[in-house]
């Protein structure tokens, strides 16, 4: 490897890297609704719509109560229990949305502030994530400070499909930016409205050793995950004092970071790229976003390198 800043290299030296850890990539959707609130497809549809796309997980995540599933409904499909709970409010009149997964019973939310909220899932030994930012007109300052959750949803397919509020990367690097340490999800928040299919649009990806809801959990926990809602990032990897980004044919490849300090690589006009290479640095973080020829995205999670 070529000499590298020593900070840089030492924050790179303790990076969890997701791409070289032990198992393998699993599929899956952390924010599902169906009939056990206002969603229009019974669980069992739902679970099987799911596997029929190719999912290796599943949370049944139905507004304020913990809808029972089979814990495997298919051999090749598990599933996750939780929920998403609504009602501590937000500095513009909005809400938060928190979803929480690997929950067995409910917590009362009346009262209580997120971080509270968060507090209250993680002692019963879930995990929770913020729901949706931009469609619930989250600030900054909503969002800063929390701790003890596994993240933000990056994208959700309802949001997207309904009111345009889909992408929330913009909330994710102001927190970013001042040095707050979150990962994210994409989900699909599926409704199954008529007119509005909803569902397989956003996945997250889970580097886990093991096919089981635990060893998922734990993956998720750690950040060893991505997320999209196309695009497949296959690899990354430091080579010669380079973050080297290897991914499906896409059209774009985008070393996201603070201020000016990211790059964008880009294909040839209709011709697409599978690997960029981008020189290591002092950063707040790195985050890699790719860009398929139909517009979707993926999002690795962000590398924090030392500054």
């Amino acid at each position: 490897m070529a000499e590298m800043d020593p900070a840089a290299a030492a924050a790179l030296a303790a990076w969890s890297n997701p791409w070289q850890a032990p198992g393998r990539w699993y599929k899956g959707n952390l924010h599902t609704h169906t009939t056990g609130s206002d969603g229009k497809v019974t669980p069992e549809q739902a679970m099987e719509f799911f596997h029929g796309q190719g999912y290796h997980f599943l949370a049944v995540t139905d507004h304020g109560r913990i809808t029972p599933v089979p814990e495997r409904p298919y051999p090749e499909m598990l599933t996750i229990p939780g929920l998403e709970t609504g009602g501590v409010p937000n500095r513009t009149g909005n809400t938060f949305h928190i979803v929480a997964i690997g929950v067995r019973e409910t917590v009362e939310v009346a009262g209580k502030s997120a971080q509270q909220v968060i507090d209250a899932y993680r002692a019963r030994g879930g995990m929770t994530f913020i729901a949706h930012p931009y469609w619930s007109d989250m600030t900054p300052e909503d969002l800063q400070g929390l701790t003890g959750h596994i993240g933000l949803e990056v994208f959700n397919t309802g949001c997207d499909l309904e009111v345009g509020k889909g992408i929330s990367a913009v909330h994710w690097d102001q927190l970013l930016i001042q040095g707050e340490r979150w990962p994210a999800v994409a989900v699909d928040d599926c409704h199954w409205n008529p007119g509005c299919f909803d569902a397989g649009g956003g996945w997250t990806m889970v580097r886990a050793p093991e096919h089981t809801a635990a060893a998922i959990l734990e993956s998720l926990a750690a950040g060893q995950s991505y997320s999209s809602r196309g695009p497949a990032i296959e690899e990354v990897r430091v080579e010669e004092g380079k973050l080297v980004v290897v991914s499906s044919p896409v059209r774009r490849i985008t070393f996201m970071s603070e201020g000016a300090g990211g790059h964008v690589f880009d294909a040839a006009p209709g011709k697409t790229i599978t690997r960029a290479a981008w020189e290591i640095r002092p950063r707040r973080y790195v985050r890699i976003e790719c860009e398929d020829q139909q517009g979707r995205q993926a999002w690795s999670n962000p590398i924090y390198l030392g500054r």
